[in-house]
């Protein structure tokens, strides 16, 4: 008889200690505490590989400035470096410069450039979002027309910031109302020459119920990132 109470005291605590541990299980679920591991478990599953060798940053950095003056910098110098591309060989550019305003100091700048573009490899170009609140409509801000006329494509720049401020994914298509405009990467892998034509995956986020009103997002991707930063080869401009 002591040995059955004793039997049943036992499977009592063990069954007390197990509904405790799913009682906290479900309550770190609920309230998300375990964000921080998981980002931490997918930084360190992430292999390291070689950056393919035709890709190539030309990155607007300090030695940039120091040489060319305080930004922004006229649209002919960003004409001269196309043509610079244009030389080297350069397959396709993704143009991560805003151009969504005349250049109002020298409005020939802006055809120059254009032509540049117009002679050079495709090249595509990035659009803003101009959230103005108070109940107002968002603005796409494309770039002017006369070089949209040449760019190959346009697209968006987002990232999807995480809870520690770091940027490991982003949604391939966003847009006002419906997700229509393709992220810059994604706009120059379609007009890439001797590049396949990139199939669209990812976590779906359709939102009809904000169609028309709100900004839309949808195939999220997570990025395989290939290093740490500078993995990429990478010039001053």
């Amino acid at each position: 008889m002591t040995t059955a109470r004793s039997g049943r005291h036992v499977l009592r605590q063990w069954a007390g200690l197990l509904a405790g541990l799913l009682a906290a299980t479900a309550l770190a679920v609920a309230y998300d505490v375990f964000w921080r591991a998981d980002l931490a478990i997918y930084d360190a599953a992430l292999p390291i590989r070689a950056a393919p060798g035709d890709v190539v940053i030309v990155a607007a950095d300090d030695a940039s400035i120091a040489q060319l003056g305080r930004w922004p910098w006229p649209r002919a110098t960003h004409a001269r470096l196309m043509d610079q591309l244009t030389r080297a060989g350069a397959r396709a550019v993704a143009f991560d410069i805003l151009f969504t305003e005349p250049d109002t100091q020298s409005p020939a700048a802006d055809a120059e450039l254009a032509a540049a573009i117009s002679r050079g490899p495709p090249t595509v170009l990035p659009l803003a979002v101009e959230m103005p609140g108070a109940g107002r409509p968002l603005r796409v801000l494309e770039p002017i027309a006369s070089l949209a006329r040449v760019a190959a494509g346009v697209g968006h720049v987002h990232l999807e910031l995480d809870r520690d401020g770091v940027g490991r994914s982003v949604f391939l298509l966003e847009g006002p109302g419906e997700a229509k405009f393709p992220h810059l990467m994604l706009t120059l892998l379609r007009h890439a020459p001797q590049e396949a034509l990139p199939v669209l995956s990812g976590a779906r986020h359709p939102d009809p119920a904000g169609a028309g009103a709100v900004w839309v997002r949808d195939f999220q991707m997570l990025i395989p990132f290939l290093g740490a930063p500078g993995h990429f080869n990478r010039l001053s401009y």
